[in-house]
């Protein structure tokens, strides 16, 4: 084997070698590049999920829960091309279930919810939602218009549902007689609804709590004005009780003097 072969073997064995590692680490990168992929589409098909599970259908609409249904459908099928696995059979059924109720809760007025926990659970949601409306805006996916329509009332059920926490707090004080409790849940609540500045929505709720706390501010003035009489009855008793008391203790140092 002459020097010319010996050095063009090796310079075909090097060259081969740093083909297979090129090609190595392009499977390597690619391979953590789907894995990446990956998981984020999972991420995102389970805040889809959460949407089309645990939201109470009356706190969106039809056209919303139907952009919701496409972008989980789409997310589905990435996934699946994916990692083509069995168990994402199940999220296909729910999505079919929720694409055949796209109307339930339509016209269903929103209880209000009292429950703190359960107020925090439905904001976060709301949050959720509020994000994934942004999303089809700038997607294109949703016109600016009926998007700013759709985070308008979403922001306002985000603030409402932890104000009506507070209003219902508000309520179970004023029945109890403690009006002065009430007005302060009341201020909890107007300092939720101002976050939102022209909301009509929200000023709407503000001037009802504003109305409501006028007359519990009455209550107290009233309750305040009765309990004066008696207590200023309760005052002038024991002032005479207490300049008895004094009398009779002079009385007993003027005897024992005399004694």
């Amino acid at each position: 084997m002459t020097a010319t072969q010996v050095t063009l073997a090796i310079g075909i064995l090097v060259l081969v070698t740093v083909v297979i590692v090129y090609f190595v680490r392009a499977r390597e990168k690619a391979r953590i590049e789907q894995a990446r992929l990956l998981h984020s589409l999972q991420q995102r098909l389970r805040r889809l999920m959460r949407l089309v599970s645990d939201l109470p259908a009356q706190y969106s609409t039809p056209d919303i829960k139907a952009l919701i249904l496409r972008e989980a459908e789409e997310t589905l099928n990435q996934i699946r091309t994916i990692d083509p696995r069995p168990e994402y059979d199940e999220h296909a059924i729910t999505l079919k279930a929720y694409g055949e109720n796209l109307n339930a809760g339509e016209g269903v007025k929103i209880k209000p919810v009292t429950q703190p926990d359960k107020a925090k659970e439905i904001r976060k949601l709301l949050e959720a939602l509020y994000k994934f409306i942004d999303s089809q805006v700038r997607k294109k996916r949703l016109d600016p218009a009926t998007g700013k329509k759709h985070l308008a009332q979403t922001a306002f059920l985000m603030a409402k549902c932890m104000a009506d926490v507070h209003t219902h707090r508000a309520k179970k004080a004023a029945d109890s007689g403690k009006p002065r409790v009430a007005i302060h849940h009341y201020h909890e609540a107007i300092a939720l609804m101002e976050k939102l500045s022209n909301n009509p929505l929200a000023a709407k709720h503000i001037v009802v709590y504003r109305k409501r706390m006028a007359e519990l501010e009455k209550q107290a003035e009233e309750a305040l004005r009765a309990a004066a009489p008696a207590k200023e009855d309760k005052a002038a008793k024991l002032n005479e009780e207490w300049e008895k008391a004094l009398s009779e203790d002079d009385s007993w140092k003027k005897k024992q003097t005399y004694d």
